[in-house]
């Protein structure tokens, strides 16, 4: 293959099946490779909602610490360099390059094993890391992209877990119930390993694979939340409370305050909690690295004990996590990309996400909202609208490419029958975009969601880049 286009191309045509849950094939692969990660810290990411802003903040304390950082995550938005960072900066296409070809002899036949197939997904996923392996990375975040228990990203026995949240999506592959599909994002929990439970509510079958993993947990209602805590100039003010056991038995306890984050507070506490959990872990190989590494001044152990310093520093202080949390922000989450008019790009692709960005939206001042709305077949449309229907808006429903993309009128029908709100059809986000702008005034609120593709559209429209 000549360049990056090409092999994104042969890997999508690599496998029978676009999604064909399971280890067996990408472990086999990932063995074959000598893919092992047994100096870095890793932690795996699952849950409904969540997952991409746990991750970004979690990178940025962590680079902020002095650590090197890499992060696999998915879908993108416009190039798939996109899904593999290190050090904050999208990996090149040449190291990628090399990557899937590694891959790809990894998988074809020899006298000592039969030849193996990947979806697209295990591709991106072994590609990463394996350019995470070859950097030698401290600290290594893996974004799970469907489920947990089988989904690509836990060939790895993650030394950390996070499970953001627990909600209807993906019921073709994970069950048609919320204690199925908990049982299926906790599948990432794995024997006497450290996890992050950042969703309050407790799922029966999910809970006893946790318990029976010997794991060292923070659970959000146990060991940490958060409260809204608005002050006279800010509406979006929150205080989370960690109640943590460190060096000793008894619990010590830190309150952060922040405000005005792109990240939702649930996901701000999830990274903190999994920020804990790097410094414990890094601090009990303490020895190891001693032992690899005999100089006092090593850096890990320098950024661990920064680590500590930032999780630990009075608010107002220098190293105050406020302002880490204050500056992190991610491509298509509540993003703001034009104030006149506001112009706001949002994946949200479910009800719980749509509940959410509901909520966002009535903090941002504007006169009217303009929705433009493009979604996947496969997604619950009627029930990601309904979520919607408390805001005063005019509709712009969209059809979205390939095989998986909806057709708009399926979406018209949606918006007719759970609101009374005016709504028009478009063949593409680009076209229901521009009527929007056309009706807009600069005091209106236009917001683009309802899946990743939808806002790669609007960043193609709107000639935005990803710099």
């Amino acid at each position: 293959m000549k360049n990056l286009a090409a092999w994104l191309a042969y890997i999508e045509a690599s496998h029978s099946i676009d999604i064909d849950m399971g280890l067996e094939r990408v472990r086999l692969i990932a063995q074959r490779m000598q893919l092992n990660f047994e100096q870095a810290v890793v932690i795996t990411v699952a849950g409904t909602n969540g997952k991409g802003t746990t991750c970004r903040l979690l990178e940025q304390i962590c680079l902020q610490a002095g650590f090197s950082v890499g992060v696999y995550s998915s879908p993108h938005i416009l190039k798939f360099n996109e899904r593999i960072r290190v050090n904050n900066t999208s990996e090149s296409d040449l190291n990628i390059c090399k990557a899937f070809k590694q891959i790809k002899h990894a998988c074809e036949a020899s006298a000592a094993y039969p030849s193996i197939s990947l979806t697209y997904f295990e591709y991106a996923t072994l590609a990463a890391m394996h350019i995470f392996k070859e950097k030698a990375l401290d600290i290594i975040i893996l974004e799970v992209g469907l489920g947990g228990r089988l989904d690509a990203t836990n060939i790895i026995d993650a030394d950390v877990n996070i499970i953001t949240s627990i909600g209807l999506d993906h019921q073709d592959y994970l069950g048609s119930s919320l204690e199925q599909i908990a049982y299926e994002k906790c599948g990432i929990v794995k024997q006497n390993k450290r996890s992050v439970i950042a969703y309050t509510e407790r799922y029966a079958k999910a809970e006893a694979h946790i318990d029976g993993q010997q794991n060292r947990v923070y659970r959000r209602g146990v060991d940490f939340d958060f409260v809204e805590a608005p002050s006279k100039n800010r509406d979006e003010c929150y205080a989370a409370r960690f109640s943590l056991p460190l060096d000793t038995p008894v619990k010590q306890h830190f309150e952060y305050h922040w405000a005005g984050s792109a990240i939702p507070p649930q996901n701000v506490m999830g990274a903190i909690a999994g920020a804990w959990h790097i410094w414990h872990c890094i601090k009990e190989r303490a020895q190891e690295y001693s032992h690899l590494n005999p100089n006092p001044s090593n850096q890990r152990l320098k950024a661990n004990q920064q680590l500590f310093n930032l999780l630990t520093a009075a608010p107002q202080d220098e190293a105050d996590i406020s302002k880490v949390i204050a500056s992190t922000s991610l491509f298509g989450r509540a993003q703001i990309v034009s104030n006149s008019p506001c112009i706001i790009l949002d994946v949200a692709h479910n009800q719980a996400a749509a509940e959410y960005l509901a909520n966002k939206l009535a903090t941002i001042a504007h006169k009217r909202c303009h929705m433009v709305i493009g979604m996947l077949k496969d997604k619950n449309i009627e029930a990601t609208i309904q979520s919607l229907s408390g805001i005063a808006t005019n509709w712009y429903c969209a059809s979205l490419p390939g095989k998986r993309g909806e057709l708009s009128s399926r979406l018209v029908n949606a918006v007719k029958t759970q609101t009374q709100a005016p709504c028009e059809a478009f063949d593409d986000i680009s076209a229901a975009l521009q009527s929007a702008l056309e009706q807009a005034s600069n005091a209106d609120m236009i917001v683009v969601m309802g899946s990743f593709v939808s806002v790669a559209q609007a960043y193609e429209a709107l000639s935005l880049t990803l710099d």
